[in-house]
């Protein structure tokens, strides 16, 4: 994590006086060499605080890392405090490369500083995590509030222990399955929706295999809502229902307060995927995954007329313009 990412200048920002070149984040990144060395970071998770707000090159920095989504969290707090997750407000990433975005609930600085996010309860923050987490762009980042903390209360510092684990709400089981969720649909396509135009149900269809619908109400709900869903029955892989899908409808009852991650967990699906979590590339090249999960003999085709088999757990195979990493789960 690159922290003050923002105040380090981008190439196309003005120089300093004594700078010939912006050429710090290329060199950092392994874009550009430096005295004949070349820098990687490659195999390591990078992002930087890239606080979004007006006349921040975005686009720009995003060659070179993944930024923070400080004002979608900021939008998603707002939210989930006011019982309200209006599609309009929350599909609205507000930042020009959502796929290179790192998002959260609430950060470090969100509850430790100012304490901004300190008073939302573990149930607000797993019903919040739940619309990042079902979303197809960005890598969400979960806070882990201290061990014994209890910030709704006005404890927001627990036991106080240095390098204690924090507490267990991200083992919870909302959190956990939504993950699970977030992993089966990789390269999944998203659509958002208010079952009804009820701002208090958020539902989150990716591709036609599965959803979360997540309910803001303090009663139940029976839903008979609009999916992209194919025909069959599914499994709410949090409540164990049954939710069953029929001529694009899908119905079934949501706890009050609660997730629901309706999927088969064994269900055949296929998907591609950016490396980068962006579509667009300025090189010949584009590293993208291919998945194959509960299928036999998967085969790939590309524009440029190549194709092949994943018949080995990992497959590199170099074309012109794409490199593909095929991997059979």
């Amino acid at each position: 994590r690159y922290d003050t990412a923002k105040h380090i200048g981008v190439p196309s920002d003005p120089l300093d006086a004594k700078s010939t070149r912006n050429n710090f984040w290329p060199v950092v990144t392994g874009e550009e060499s430096a005295k004949g060395v070349t820098l990687s970071d490659k195999n390591v998770f990078t992002y930087g605080e890239v606080l979004q707000g007006d006349n921040v090159p975005e686009s720009e920095y995003a060659k070179y890392m993944r930024m923070t989504a400080s004002s979608y969290g900021e939008t998603l707090r707002g939210a989930v405090t006011g019982n309200s997750f209006d599609v309009d407000s929350i599909s609205n990433w507000r930042h020009a490369s959502p796929g290179r975005l790192v998002t959260w609930v609430e950060s470090h600085d969100t509850y430790c500083n100012a304490g901004v996010s300190s008073r939302m309860t573990d149930e607000q923050l797993r019903l919040a995590w739940a619309v990042i987490a079902a979303r197809k762009d960005g890598t969400p980042l979960f806070y882990s509030r201290p061990d014994g903390s209890n910030g709704a209360s006005g404890n927001r510092w627990g036991n106080n222990v240095l390098g204690a684990k924090g507490n267990n709400e991200f083992k919870s089981t909302e959190v956990r399955e939504v993950n699970l969720f977030r992993n089966a649909m990789a390269g999944k396509s998203e659509y958002l929706r208010n079952p009804g135009k009820d701002s208090q149900i958020l539902q989150i269809d990716r591709g036609n295999e599965g959803t979360v619908i997540i309910n803001l109400k303090e009663e139940s709900v029976n839903i008979n809502s609009d999916t992209k869903m194919k025909n069959g029955t599914y499994k709410d892989q949090v409540s164990g229902r049954t939710f069953t899908v029929s001529n694009g409808k899908i119905s079934g009852t949501l706890d009050k307060r609660k997730v629901a991650v309706i999927y088969n967990k064994d269900q055949e699906s296929v998907g591609i995927s950016s490396t980068t979590g962006s579509n667009s590339f300025s090189t010949d090249t584009l590293d993208v995954k291919l998945s194959a999960k509960n299928v036999q003999n998967a085969t790939y085709t590309t524009s440029e007329g190549d194709s092949g088999a994943t018949q080995t757990e990992r497959l590199s195979q170099l074309v012109q313009r794409a490199r593909l990493v095929i991997q059979s789960l």
